[in-house]
Parts: C-alpha cells; sequence; structure tokens
C-alpha cells in the first residue's frame, strides 16, 4: 500500500522549489535514526518512506511517529526488512530550523548495521567491493502533490565491503581485516603515502607467511609485497597481523590496494586510523567492546587463524578461552565490574532470554561465525549446540547466578503473548 501511496504520488509530481529538505540520519552502529533538519529554514512533510532493496531495515525496532502520539500520524501496512512508511491525512510534522541530534525526533534503531546476518546478506548479494548500504529516504510536501527523495545521512563508524588496513596510531602497527563475509584470495599487497609517513623496515605478511617476499625497495612512500607462488586466502572476517608500517606521529594519508587472484586489475582497499588495534579486546580499537569486536573473535576462532591480536590469553592459541577472556573483559567494561557476560547473550544487553533464543532461531542451520547472530560455541555454524549453551543459561542475567526458572505454563504464555504482540504490531 505504502508503495502505491507513493508511486501515484511520484507521478503527480511538478516542479517547485525545496528550502530545506528533512534529512533521514542514520547511526550505523546502533542503528537508531533520526528524521532532522539542518537547514537554517523550517520544513514540513505529511508522509514519509525508508526503504532497503537489501532488507536492512528492521521493521520490530521501528518507533514511528504514530507510535509516539504524534497527531494524524498513521503507519502504513505491511512493514518489512525492505520498506516502512507512515503517512499524516490530517496534517503534518514541522521540523524548525536547525532540528538535529537529540532535539530531533527519533524513530527508533530500525537500520540494521548491527545485525550480522542481515548485513552478511547484504553485502553478498552487493558483491565485494561494493556498497551494501541502500537506505532511501523519500518525502511527500504538503499541498503539493509529490514525493521528494531525501538524504540518507550516515554517522558512526562504517563497516566496509571489503579488505580494510587498520592503522594504529599510536604504535604504527597495521593490520589486514576482511570486513567483507565473502573471502578473498590475494598474492599482492601495496600501500603508498604521499607524506612519508611509512616505515621502511615494514616485513609485512613474510615475517609470518611462507612465499611472502619484497615488491622492489621499502621507502617511506611506499611498500610492496607478492608471492609469486602462491597466495593467501582471507576469509570472511579474517584478520591477519602485518607488522609495524606506519611511522607514529606522521600524516595519515595512507593508501592501501591488492591484487585479487581472480582478477586481473588491482583493488583499492580502505583505510581506517585506529588506537591500540588489537589492544585487549576492542579489536577495532573504537573504544567500544560490540558485536563487531566478538564476532571478529568468533570468525577467527571458526577459521583456525590464530591471529596474534585476537589471543588474548596469551598462549599462542586462539580458541574458546580467548573467548571466554573477551566475555569477562567486555562485561566488566559494558555492564559493571566484575560481570561477565553469559554464554547465550547474543546481543549483549547483559540477560540471557526471548531476545536471544529469536536471534539464534532466525539463524539457525546456517554457516555463520558471529556470535550475535547465535554461533556461541564458535565453531562457524549455528545449530543445536548453540541452542544448548543459551538454555543452559537462560532467563539468567551477568549480575544473578541463578534466578528461578519459570514455570512449564508460564513460559509457554510468554512466548505466545510475545508472538501475539509482535505479529498485532507488525503485520
Amino acid at each position: 500500500m505504502y508503495k502505491l501511496f507513493f508511486s501515484a504520488a511520484l507521478m503527480l509530481f511538478a516542479s517547485f522549489p525545496v528550502l530545506a529538505q528533512p534529512v533521514l540520519t542514520v547511526d550505523q552502529e546502533t542503528g537508531a535514526a533520526t528524521l532532522e533538519n539542518p537547514e537554517d529554514a523550517s520544513v514540513q512533510f505529511d508522509g514519509y518512506e525508508i526503504r532497503s532493496a537489501g532488507g536492512l531495515i528492521e521493521p520490530g525496532n521501528w518507533t514511528s511517529l504514530s507510535d509516539q502520539f504524534f497527531t494524524g500520524w498513521v503507519e502504513v501496512p505491511t512493514s518489512s526488512a525492505t520498506g516502512i512508511a507512515e503517512l499524516n491525512p490530517q496534517s503534518s510534522l514541522a521540523l524548525p530550523a536547525q532540528t538535529v541530534g537529540a532535539i530531533a525526533p527519533s524513530i527508533g534503531g530500525i537500520y540494521a548495521g548491527n545485525n550480522s546476518s542481515a548485513v552478511a546478506s547484504a553485502m553478498s548479494n552487493a558483491g565485494f567491493g561494493n556498497e551494501f548500504r541502500d537506505l532511501q529516504f523519500s518525502y511527500s510536501v504538503p499541498g503539493a502533490g509529490s514525493v521528494v527523495e531525501g538524504i540518507v545521512n550516515y554517522v558512526g563508524q562504517r563497516r566496509f565491503n571489503n579488505l580494510v588496513l587498520n592503522v594504529d596510531t599510536g604504535t604504527g602497527g597495521v593490520q589486514l581485516v576482511n570486513e567483507s563475509p565473502l573471502s578473498v584470495e590475494i598474492d599482492f599487497i601495496e600501500l603508498r603515502s604521499a607524506g612519508a609517513s611509512l616505515d621502511a623496515s615494514w616485513n609485512g605478511l613474510g615475517d609470518t607467511n611462507t612465499g611472502w617476499q619484497m615488491a622492489g625497495t621499502n621507502s617511506s612512500t611506499g611498500l610492496a609485497e607478492f608471492n609469486p607462488a602462491g597466495s593467501l586466502v582471507v576469509a570472511g572476517g579474517g584478520a591477519f597481523d602485518l607488522g609495524t608500517a606506519f611511522s607514529v606521529g606522521a600524516p595519515e594519508d595512507l593508501s592501501f590496494s591488492f591484487h585479487r587472484v581472480t582478477d586481473p586489475t588491482g583493488f583499492a582497499g580502505e583505510v581506517r586510523y585506529v588506537t591500540n588495534v588489537g589492544s585487549g579486546g576492542d579489536f577495532d580499537g573504537d573504544g567500544d567492546y560490540d558485536c563487531d569486536d566478538i564476532d571478529s573473535l568468533v570468525a577467527d576462532i571458526a577459521q583456525g587463524n590464530d591471529t596474534a591480536s585476537f589471543d588474548l590469553t596469551g598462549d599462542g592459541n586462539v580458541d574458546t578461552d580467548d573467548l571466554t577472556a573477551w566475555l569477562s573483559e567486555a562485561g566488566n567494561e559494558n555492564i559493571g565490574a566484575g560481570r561477565a557476560y553469559l554464554v547465550g547473550d547474543a546481543n549483549l544487553d547483559g540477560s540471557v532470554d526471548v531476545s536471544d533464543f529469536n536471534l539464534w532461531n532466525s539463524n539457525k542451520f546456517s554457516l555463520l561465525p558471529a556470535w550475535c547472530s547465535g554461533d556461541f560455541t564458535a565453531d562457524g555454524s549455528i545449530d543445536v549446540s548453540d541452542f544448548n549453551s543459551w538454555n543452559s543459561n537462560k532467563f539468567n542475567s551477568s549480575d544473578i547466578a541463578s534466578v528461578p526458572e519459570p514455570s512449564g505454563a508460564f513460559l509457554s504464555m510468554f512466548i505466545l503473548l510475545g508472538l501475539l504482540v509482535r505479529r498485532n504490531r507488525r503485520a
């Protein structure tokens, strides 16, 4: 219905001046979205639609204007992972000039950026190296009989569908990370710096991987290595330490490229500057202990990479002991001193409950090495063993060792009630 509404409106489109536009601001780390007006003039709209062909919308997390009791607003039926919309047949919403940040209307955590399975699916469908973020925002202008394509503004640290060179500005260490779920086979790596920011003593993969050697002479403006007789497979979510390649305090102007065995041309990677990459459980150095960190750890364990930066116990192996150490370290950081996350807490909220079961259930029987999708055993698949892990801690929280388990009748009623509420809340 919402597609029909907006398509019909688009057919009536007529040219008119748009003095100000609402902006859909999306936090890529939390999924939270707000309707903002950064312009110096007010803006009004009486309907809006958000679309994602790749299924990156979380309709269950949508807090619509109707939900918030804004007068006259009505949700358009059949909201889904590919589209949500609402309109106001009675009036409109006015956003005064400079309505941004905390004062802007929030519409909930609609973006599935921290939903590992949804992101993996969108990335796979887009293909390695291609943009997967595809949110589109449009709105209708009161009295104009037209729909305007709005602006989507992504904020927060993004995830790339590509190989990423994480550069630690404090130590000069670099790490090669595949943030795509798709494996990549490479036989050449090159780093460039116009500002002479590279460490010419770098030896890269040659320190730890057989067959890799320098391609030419290293310098502060260029480093390169290749494998003339083999290659390196970087699995989805995998990471490799590349040693020290960045000169601390130098300009942050690195570029990074690589050669894929299946591609006759070079490929541009991404560069991210972080602090203390691989230090403790904050593997991506963004200051947070979250799904990005634990999912990377689980992927490394499942794939048997033994990447040194994931070895939290310092025993030379990356295994479930390191996973246990991360749950303790992250729990202490996020939910309180001395509190560890429990096995089965997929969404890392401090409790093992129905929401965690739902994450496991939506991904069950898939080959997905991601804790936040339900791979609690870090074996690369989401199956009965992971359910058993959830079941052993269900209805416990990280600060309570044990709580009375609900009776079977109560539990059945609770789950049934949740299903009914969800069904009535979102068709």
